[in-house]
């Protein structure tokens, strides 16, 4: 009965994944496209640390914001798995990096950092 009822929500998850109906995901890509917030003085987009719970989600997120920024190189992710030095390196270019600070050229993508929070 358990594993029954674990394939039926497996199979509606992946019905809904593949409609592209997620709120959620729409109201985050509305607010990096349409929300002045987001944007700095010179009108670039700012920097955006996401965390989440489930490494999952962590790349679905991943997918999903590259996907809409069109830069594999905008988009960095640090998890439970992820070495130390690793994450330090990511961490501190994601702070100090000047293409992606506040006074990048213009068209410069946002720079995003997603965290699973169980690191």
């Amino acid at each position: 009965m358990e594993i029954r009822l674990l394939k039926e929500l497996e199979s509606d998850a992946a019905v809904l994944r593949r409609s592209g109906q997620d709120t959620k995901w729409q109201k985050l890509a509305e607010t990096l496209q349409d929300n002045t917030h987001m944007l700095d003085a010179q009108r670039q987009l700012r920097k955006l640390v996401i965390f989440t719970e489930q490494r999952d989600t962590l790349n679905y997120l991943n997918e999903r914001l590259v996907t809409l920024l069109g830069n594999p190189a905008a988009v960095v992710t640090i998890h439970g798995q992820t070495p130390r030095e690793k994450r330090r390196q990511v961490q501190e270019a994601f702070a100090s990096d000047p293409r992606w600070s506040s006074s990048s050229p213009p068209m410069q993508p946002v720079k995003v950092s997603t965290f699973n929070a169980r690191t």
